[in-house]
């Protein structure tokens, strides 16, 4: 049994390590094209939310289950969050920005508003 716990721990590291190479290469591609500088940023684990933007410190936490996703799906996630420093809410503004830097991220919005849990 320790050694399963073992292997899973393992392969979890693994998979949030390229969760976080992915995440910070987006980062690194959008906060100049948007203007931003974020503080700082972390991975957690979340149950009701795929990430969190304070635009007042500049702190994004990003779900760790984000590493199960395709990758488009974390650029999205990044970019709306970084989209959150601009904007706080979903206004206007939040939606103008979104459609101008990813077009199509609407359809991936109504897909990944599922329940978190069909990805465990």
């Amino acid at each position: 049994m320790k050694w399963a716990n073992l292997l899973k721990d393992l392969g979890q590291s693994k998979d949030n390590e390229r969760l976080r190479r992915q995440i910070q290469r987006q980062l690194n591609k959008w906060q100049p094209i948007l203007g931003v500088t974020i503080s700082d940023w972390e991975l957690r684990e979340m149950k009701n939310y795929w990430g969190s933007a304070n635009n007042s410190t500049g702190h994004i936490i990003f779900n760790s289950e984000l590493a199960k996703l395709p990758p488009r799906y974390v650029n999205y996630i990044v970019l709306h969050e970084l989209v959150h420093q601009i904007t706080d809410g979903h206004d206007q503004k939040f939606y103008a920005l979104m459609d101008q830097h990813m077009p199509g991220w609407r359809k991936m919005q109504a897909r990944i508003e599922e329940p978190l849990e069909r990805y465990s």
